[in-house]
């Protein structure tokens, strides 16, 4: 092998170990934006982060839920629920594929949300989560297209 043809070989290797760099950081942001956006309780905000479907698994049951669909039922969700607490217990994980066209992360969550509902004194609680999410590359965006989790009932 030439010095040049191994020259080739490790400027390929290393951008494709930068561009999986980038690409597992772009997860870990959309993982940022949803903290975020349950701490300010903006549904805008969490549906910016899901294609434009996505297979939610948790509760012992599937569903496709649209992007709107989320938006919808988060709206209803911090209508009466307030996080002040949504905090990694460990850094989550992440797999980029090969080819740079899907992912996934792991992650691990300790939550505390106060619930308001209208004639009653307001509850808080503490709650540990976790969840599976697979990603894909829609358009030269990360967006999640999949989830399953385990979330205690009713929070």
């Amino acid at each position: 092998m030439t010095g040049r043809a191994l020259m080739m070989i490790v400027l390929f290797a290393s951008t494709v170990f930068a561009q999986g760099k980038a690409d597992e950081q772009a997860l870990l942001d959309l993982h940022s934006k949803a903290r975020e956006a349950h701490l300010k309780g903006d549904a805008d905000m969490l549906a910016q982060t899901v294609a434009d479907e996505h297979v939610d698994v948790g509760r012992g049951k599937f569903n496709r839920v649209t992007r709107e669909q989320l938006r919808e039922r988060f709206t209803k969700v911090f209508a009466t629920r307030k996080y002040s607490k949504w905090d990694n217990v460990v850094r989550p994980v992440v797999h980029i594929a090969p080819d740079g066209k899907t992912g996934w992360m792991a992650v691990q969550l300790a939550a505390t949300l106060t619930v308001t509902e209208d004639g009653k004194k307001p509850e808080t609680i503490n709650f540990d989560m976790a969840w599976l999410a697979n990603y894909e590359k829609q358009n030269g965006q990360w967006r999640m297209v999949a989830i399953s989790y385990n979330v205690p009932s009713g929070k």
